[in-house]
């Protein structure tokens, strides 16, 4: 074998063993075994084969067959081989770095599937569906494998109400651009319903047939239910607003000028905004916060930004999610409300990376609250002023009430110590009365609370409400009016008359206490503490009307138990209370004693000097009888020139001994008239005593008139007392005791 023929094979053989080791390099880096593994032993038995040849023709170069042609076609081949195999690595590794980037793209894309919030999907002509992940389970509650194996068919699960429009819109997709979009109600396995808006094209083969639709669905269950309560609160607005018509086009209207801002801002301070809305509230464009030209805070109020810094920190130590209020000062100077509704997103690492929000214009609402604040404080003064009112209308009822109950002029006058001030709180006052006897003076019957009044008793002329008849007001008394019942250092006051039938009866006068005023009084917020002169004139004319009616009550009784000639009790009075006193003397063990009298010589007078002498005798006595008896002992007129006293807890001797002292007195007594002196008076005394002579009215004034008979008949100016033996019926036994 020629030299040049052995250089060439073993050139050949190293060229096919080149080969061989890039295929087999290929059968690391591109992972196809089978077909690299057949190519590097389909050439390393080539090179083996050469080999052998080479080897054969050195050790018996008679057997050589090779020539120099074939070992150069050799060479030729194994060259070919080497190039090719050269060619082909980088694009098997092209190949093979497409398919992993296709793997990855494949992985990416799942994960966009998966996290994305929508379900992609494939539709065949089968009904069959293919699902890209599992977020199906969750809104339908079947696993995709039932879908996508035909076990169940996607329209099997549409309400058949919605499944109707539905088809509508697919049929007027394939009139048009092959694209659309529906919204409908799918079953869940659990019964409930899933709103799903499906967003789907459909896709054609080359003869324009429908090959698949792709597409996506969106869970819009939640959406649904909003616009289901936005069209609840809207509706509900519209039943309170009664002029607004109901109208779709007012309720997009209404919509479309809700001031809602999106915005999202970084931590550079940039905010972008969604639409141009900040400008219609701001008066600054959007452009000049996105470009950091205006800062958001350079616009908040400091005292509001304050407040609004503390609820985002909270935020931070919480869910991340805020509303907070606060005024911004737009570019004209005027302070807008906004409701600012946002969430703070962090990165991986925690750290802030922007916070997504709205912004709401809630001047109006601002404006609305305040404008019911104040109606509503205007509606409890009202109530307030009602509830003062019906109190004051209560409180003038109980004083009218306890007015027309009161039997006599000292419980009337406690009544008015008792309501009056609660009428008056803040204020001291007085009730004076006009003297019965002097009817130009006033004297106080009641205070209450600390009066700087200077004396108990003044004039009618000293008031300047009694000059005028009328109301006085007293106001900063170091000057005008005051009246002269006030010390110089009084404070403020008020003077009201009481007049009745025309007639000045009393004064109510009313005065501040602790150096305040009327207007301080009428500054403060309680009603009741503003005392208004028509109040107290209601008051002074209800206290006039109960005072005028107990004085004519009180005269009525007068002249009902009062003799007007001898101002002594009349007889009727006397029966009463002598049969009172009789009932308490029972009850108390207590005696009573009975001095019946009668005026010797009385028809004389009358003969001799006149009725009017006798009459003149008759009050004189009356008189004398009033000054010279017990605070307790009853004296009254029996009849004619007869009176009759009533000794509670006086025994037989004591009225007796009583009956002599009064007829003593008398025979001592004086009497003129007209100047003339009617003589010696005398008088016929008939003593008596309870139980002593009985225990009822008729039986001690029958023994009480038996003595005064035999008085008389043993020769007058005498006083007798009764007997046991007077009580039986009969004769008169002269069981008498008599003393002149």
């Amino acid at each position: 074998m020629d030299w040049s023929v052995k250089i060439i094979i073993v050139a050949s053989i190293l060229v096919q063993l080149a080969a061989a080791v890039l295929a087999v390099q290929l059968i690391f880096l591109t992972k196809r075994i089978l077909a690299w593994t057949f190519i590097a032993v389909a050439i390393l038995l080539m090179a083996v084969r050469r080999c052998l040849t080479f080897y054969g023709g050195m050790l018996d170069p008679s057997i050589s067959t090779v020539d120099l042609a074939s070992a150069v076609t050799t060479l030729g081949i194994s060259v070919s081989m080497l190039v090719g195999v050269a060619l082909i690595r980088p694009l098997f590794l092209a190949i093979d770095r497409d398919k992993q980037q296709l793997a990855q793209s494949r992985e990416e894309f799942q994960l966009l599937v998966e996290n994305m919030p929508a379900i992609v999907f494939t539709g065949y002509k089968d009904e069959s569906v293919r699902f890209y992940d599992n977020k199906i389970l969750d809104i339908t509650g079947y696993p995709r494998e039932m879908f996508e194996k035909n076990r169940k068919k996607w329209s099997d699960i549409i309400v058949d109400v919605d499944w109707q429009k539905a088809k509508t819109a697919f049929i007027e997709a394939l009139g048009s651009d092959l694209a659309y979009v529906r919204e409908y109600r799918v079953i869940h396995k659990n019964g409930h319903f899933v709103w799903l808006q499906e967003r789907s094209r459909i896709i054609c083969d080359t003869e324009n047939n429908i090959h698949h639709i792709s597409g996506v669905f969106f869970d819009i269950t939640e959406k649904r239910q909003i616009e289901a309560k936005l069209h609840e609160a809207m509706a509900s607005l519209q039943n309170t607003v009664n002029d607004l018509e109901k109208s779709e086009n007012e309720f997009k209207l209404l919509i479309e000028n809700i001031p809602a801002i999106p915005f999202t801002g970084f931590s550079d301070g940039t905010v972008k905004f969604f639409n141009n809305k900040v400008m219609e509230i701001t008066g600054y464009p959007r452009e000049i916060f996105e470009t950091k030209r205006k800062k958001w805070p350079d616009i908040v109020v400091d005292e509001d930004w304050r407040k609004a810094k503390k609820i985002f920190i909270e935020a931070l130590k919480t869910d991340m999610a805020y509303a907070r209020e606060y005024r911004i000062k737009n570019k004209n100077g005027h302070y807008i409300w906004l409701q600012e509704r946002s969430r703070i997103i962090c990165d991986a690492a925690g750290n802030i990376d922007y916070i997504s929000g709205v912004f709401f214009d809630i001047t109006a609402t601002r404006e609305i609250e305040a404008a019911l604040r104040h109606a509503m404080k205007n509606l409890e003064d009202k109530v307030t002023e009602i509830n003062n009112h019906n109190q004051r209308i209560s409180l003038l009822n109980e004083l009218g009430e306890l007015l027309q109950s009161c039997l006599t002029l000292q419980e009337a006058y406690q009544s008015v110590a008792q309501v009056v001030p609660r009428l008056f709180p803040g204020l001291a006052g007085a009730l004076f009365i006009v003297t019965p006897r002097k009817s130009l003076f006033l004297q106080a019957v009641t205070r209450w609370g600390e009066i700087s009044v200077a004396e108990d008793v003044f004039t009618l002329d000293d008031c300047w409400a009694l000059r005028r008849g009328g109301v006085h007001l007293g106001k900063n008394c170091s000057s005008g009016l005051v009246c002269k019942h006030l010390p110089a250092s009084a404070t403020d006051y008020l003077c009201v008359p009481l007049i009745a039938q025309g007639e000045i009866i009393g004064l109510i006068y009313l005065q501040t206490v602790n150096g305040s005023s009327l207007e301080a009084l009428q500054a403060q917020e309680n009603p009741l503490l503003v005392q208004s002169q028509q109040l107290a004139v209601t008051v002074a004319k209800q206290i006039s009307m109960a005072l005028a009616n107990l004085n004519l009550r009180e005269s009525l009784h007068i002249q009902a138990i009062i003799d007007p000639l001898t101002g002594l009790y009349n007889r009727r009075y006397m029966e009463d209370t002598l049969e009172r006193e009789i009932y308490r003397g029972k009850r108390r063990d207590a005696p009573i004693g009975i001095i019946l009298m009668d005026l010797d010589y009385f028809k004389r007078i009358n003969d001799t000097y006149g009725h009017e002498a006798g009459d003149t005798l008759l009050a004189a006595v009356g008189g004398y009888i009033k000054k010279h008896i017990r605070r307790e002992d009853v004296p009254c007129r029996y009849g004619g020139e007869e009176f009759l006293l009533i000794l509670p807890d006086a025994n037989l001797e004591n009225t007796y001994n009583r009956a002599e002292e009064l007829r003593n007195l008398i025979s001592k007594f004086d009497v003129k008239h007209l100047g003339l002196s009617l003589g010696k008076i005398t008088a016929s005394f008939g003593v008596a005593a309870c139980p002593d002579h009985g225990e009822n009215v008729e039986d001690v004034i029958r023994a009480a008139d038996a003595a005064l008979y035999l008085a008389k008949s043993g020769g007058r100016n005498l006083t007798v007392m009764a007997s046991q033996a007077m009580l039986s019926p009969g004769p008169l036994e002269a069981d008498l005791t008599f003393s002149n």
